[in-house]
């Protein structure tokens, strides 16, 4: 059973302020907007989308369809993530890359091989912000190791 809090309003606010690449704030917001899981996200194609319509169908646990709907704040980046791309993953590893995140601010995680926790530098004013999305759990895509 996961006993992980949700997240206040504050902290997501906090997670919209962070100055990142355009494919990882597009992938956030999908998965709070449609709250689907990240497997169904990052395999969805760019076919899949219904950008009109703010739906996409996915491949749910067990093969069956299903669709998820998004909010204002994922319609507005996925144009841009998108950029003309009539096929291919939604979330290509070329698609508007990050900048580099020195490896030195990532640290293996509690949460198992091919996770990472962000450890920021002390005089960041973003470090609650960062020290929390890493404490998610959730992979990251920004770090590396020879783990993942």
């Amino acid at each position: 059973m996961d006993t992980t809090p949700a997240l206040t309003r504050d902290q997501v606010a906090a997670l919209w302020r962070l100055d990142v690449g355009l494919r990882d704030k597009t992938l956030w917001r999908l998965l709070y907007e449609t709250v689907a899981r990240a497997e169904e996200t990052l395999t969805l194609d760019v076919s899949d989308l219904g950008l009109a319509s703010k739906r996409a169908r996915v491949v749910s646990k067990g093969g069956r369809i299903e669709w998820v709907f998004w909010q204002t704040g994922a319609a507005m980046l996925l144009p841009r993530l998108l950029a003309g791309r009539t096929h291919g993953p939604v979330f290509s590893p070329t698609a508007s890359r990050p900048a580099p995140w020195p490896p030195s601010t990532c640290a293996p995680s509690p949460a198992g091989p091919g996770f990472l926790t962000a450890v920021p530098p002390r005089s960041s004013s973003t470090r609650p912000a960062l020290s929390l999305i890493r404490s998610t759990g959730r992979r990251a895509s920004r770090c590396t190791s020879s783990a993942t």
